[in-house]
């Protein structure tokens, strides 16, 4: 099972190229812009996604922001919730996109967990035109002459971390105006302790506070002393 997330507004329908070899087993995940509007997707595909005998699974997300690079954080958010829900049992996606901003994914997941493989291609074509022969590892690399497909994985970090009297405050004080739960202080002291980046901090408030991540996130990060604190 593969789970393949479309940059629709960067690829286009021919990011779909491919979907007819796709399984049962599969998600498609299409992201929709403000852009996308007019981008036309052929008759015949429609016909392939939605007939008797469609495929995979297809998801629209739409969104009607146009701020810079909202739709690539949206995925690049997406993608993580779904790799840290323990209910969601997929190992193996696909970001459909020719923006190679998205590398800046990958090396994020980088040995943070090495039960799950990211890709970056233009289509869907080259995972699913793969030889039948081909072992594991080469199933998930670009077809010839394109060059390996870039993976993640990823290793676990501390559960837990130890917030001082100083950052309990400082964090309370931040967040006064919003109606949060004990559970989500545990997140943002987590979350300031353990990340890395201000990147890795917005995605995990993103993923231990659900919906009330964006807001924490905007509230907290000038919180945050990391040695890449500003690179987000």
């Amino acid at each position: 099972m593969t789970t393949y997330l479309i940059d629709f507004e960067n690829t286009s329908y021919h990011g779909f190229e491919g979907y007819e070899k796709l399984d049962g087993g599969d998600t498609v995940v299409v992201f929709l812009g403000a852009k996308s509007a007019g981008a036309g997707i052929p008759v015949e595909l429609v016909k392939t996604m939605t007939g008797l005998g469609k495929r995979a699974t297809v998801l629209w997300k739409q969104s009607t922001r146009t701020a810079k690079n909202y739709l690539d954080m949206q995925l690049a958010t997406y993608l993580g919730s779904l790799i840290g829900n323990p209910t969601i049992d997929e190992k193996n996606f696909v970001i459909v996109s020719k923006d190679q901003d998205f590398q800046a994914v990958l090396d994020y997941w980088e040995n943070r967990r090495r039960t799950t493989t990211i890709e970056i291609r233009p289509t869907i074509a080259a995972r699913v035109e793969a030889p039948a022969s081909a072992s594991p590892a080469s199933a998930h690399a670009p077809m010839p002459p394109k060059a390996p497909a870039a993976k993640a994985t990823l290793t676990k970090r501390p559960p837990t971390a130890r917030a001082s009297e100083t950052t309990k405050k400082a964090v309370r004080a931040a967040v006064k105006d919003l109606e949060l739960k004990p559970a989500h202080y545990t997140v943002i002291y987590n979350s300031l302790a353990l990340a890395t980046s201000l990147q890795e901090l917005h995605i995990r408030l993103t993923q231990g506070a659900q919906t009330a991540g964006p807001e924490i996130y905007k509230k907290v990060k000038h919180l945050y002393t990391g040695t890449n604190a500003a690179d987000y």
